[in-house]
């Protein structure tokens, strides 16, 4: 997890009109849904750690659906404008995907875990990770960068194949 904006601190009030501009920027590229009243919640406060922090506990739980938990929060977030700052929007997601809610949160709020996703953070930033999406391919070790930024399928095919 690189986190987009861990630890925010800016409210919907100050970042609307740049979100409103880049979400449309996004859903046209993309064709990815978004809708638009969470930017009218002048006072949600933008922070991403929770829900990086979610799925890193979906990771160490059942790593098999965390690719598919991260996708149900980007569309609870983005498309429902549901709040996945919010624990039980996390776990409601989480028991979609068979996870024990009981566990998920004692790991959610473990401190441990808080540290897990810090460490996630740290090394998205140590491998120049700076924008979101990032992709990156490893092979025989080293990292290479496919994509920074959105990418289509096929350019991102072409270039891991080169590799």
């Amino acid at each position: 997890m690189g986190g987009l904006r861990p630890y925010g601190t800016e409210t919907m009030a100050s970042l609307k009109d740049f979100l409103h501009e880049h979400w449309e920027e996004i859903g046209g590229l993309t064709g990815q849904p978004f809708s638009y009243d969470i930017l009218e919640n002048e006072n949600f406060i933008y922070d991403t750690e929770p829900a990086c922090r979610a799925v890193r506990v979906v990771r160490e739980l059942k790593p098999e659906v965390e690719l598919q938990y991260f996708k149900d929060l980007q569309t609870a977030f983005y498309k429902d404008n549901r709040d996945i700052t919010n624990f039980n929007v996390l776990a409601d997601i989480a028991r979609k995907h068979g996870l024990n809610i009981a566990v998920f949160e004692n790991l959610f709020l473990s401190e441990p875990m808080k540290s897990a996703v810090k460490d996630d953070f740290m090394e998205a930033k140590n491998r120049g990770i700076t924008g979101f999406p990032s992709m990156m391919v490893f092979k025989n070790g080293e990292g290479h960068y496919v994509s920074r930024g959105y990418g289509k399928a096929e350019k991102l095919i072409e270039k891991i194949a080169a590799l």
